[in-house]
């Protein structure tokens, strides 16, 4: 069993790569949405083809999951280049902040997608 969005469909492999994180696209307004959908949330088309993500995004927030006598649990929510937002996990053990650039790192079956932060290349079109 593989999360949401990483291998949907058998045979995507040999396009996408085993674990690539994949997302699907409205053909009708070109919205873009994590997961498997059968209709498009914001116009409710039903052309939605599957792409691959460059894995680039940004944190937006965090969620808290709290535990009884613990640290409360952090999840970023990222919110990707290509403008789909997805729950993960860090690579980092302190939090970034929000704003930070993460990359995609890798999924492993049944879990959810692993990001690291990233610092663009001076002379990217994002770092002058």
């Amino acid at each position: 069993m593989y999360a949401l969005g990483v291998l949907p469909e058998p045979g995507d492999a040999a396009t996408f790569g085993p674990f690539a994180l994949r997302f699907q696209r409205c053909s009708w307004c070109s919205s873009s949405v994590f997961g498997g959908r059968s209709l498009c949330p914001n116009c409710a088309g039903e052309d939605l083809m599957w792409e691959c993500s460059q894995g680039m995004g940004r944190i937006q927030d965090y969620l808290r999951r709290p535990r009884k006598g613990q640290l409360p649990l952090l999840y970023p929510l990222i919110t990707l280049d290509e403008g789909f937002r997805v729950t993960g996990r860090l690579t980092t053990g302190t939090p970034p902040w929000p704003g930070t650039r993460v990359r995609f790192e890798y999924c492993t079956a049944g879990a959810i997608p692993v990001f690291s932060p990233y610092t663009e290349p001076a002379g990217s079109p994002r770092h002058p």
